[in-house]
């Protein structure tokens, strides 16, 4: 649909290890990896123009939101995965 984004998922995609897998190093990574991850979602998702929808202010489209929320997913999974260690 178009005429939709769902603003979290860039965020969730990072932190899914984390909350499933605690802290730790193998958490570490594989925060990084699900950060590659959604990475690669985003631009495929943007190449196939499915990108489209409305962006939450003060962002200009759904592509700056995304990458923004995916670097604060990768950050806030990267810490809790550190401080748990």
């Amino acid at each position: 649909r178009p005429d939709t984004t769902l603003h979290l998922g860039p965020v969730l995609v990072p932190l899914v290890p984390v909350i499933t897998m605690g802290g730790g190093r193998s958490s570490f990574r594989a925060t990084i990896i699900a950060g590659g991850i959604g990475a690669t979602a985003i631009i495929a998702l943007g190449m196939l123009g499915l990108l489209g929808g409305p962006a939450l202010q003060p962002f200009p489209n759904a592509t700056v939101e995304s990458v923004v929320f995916l670097v604060i997913g990768i950050t806030i999974g990267a810490f809790v995965a550190r401080v748990r260690d």
